[in-house]
């Protein structure tokens, strides 16, 4: 039986969020900080009624596979794996940045699939490390993995 509008459930918009997302360290004043997830977390609370909260997971390795190239891939695993260090002038990385940037690519994923599938009207993806910079062979504007 085809889904029909009058039958689906109410749609929400949807979060994604998750304290995971602080685990990913800038160093000092970098304009790129766990910060910026509060000070969106107090934004969204006067519009709590009307959200729904989606848990992440972790994106798949072969889904970040699909937009970037396994070099790079491994370079930001690798990157992560030796500590902190920097990848390009604006873009740092620290010992969990790796699993943490998994984990933002899955919830943006997931979310994206989410609002195709009618589930939600519309979205919000809370998450860092941000994606929307990088590019498909290498880290870029503060982004490891384009989200």
């Amino acid at each position: 039986m085809a889904v029909t509008h009058e039958n689906r459930s109410p749609k929400r918009i949807e979060v994604v969020e998750d304290p995971r997302y602080l685990d990913h360290e800038s160093p000092g004043q970098h304009p790129e900080c766990p910060e910026r997830l509060s000070a969106v977390r107090e934004a969204l609370r006067a519009f709590d009624s009307s959200l729904s909260r989606r848990v992440p997971e972790p994106a798949d390795p072969t889904a970040i596979l699909r937009v970037h190239t396994r070099e790079h891939f491994e370079t930001v695993r690798q990157a992560c794996q030796a500590g902190s260090r920097q990848l390009d002038p604006d873009t740092f990385v620290s010992a969990r940045s790796f699993e943490t940037a998994l984990l933002a690519s899955g919830g943006t994923i997931e979310l994206a699939r989410a609002i195709a599938r009618g589930e939600a009207q519309t979205g919000f993806a809370v998450v860092r490390p941000p994606g929307h910079h990088a590019e498909a062979m290498r880290a870029m504007g503060f982004c490891l993995f384009n989200n």
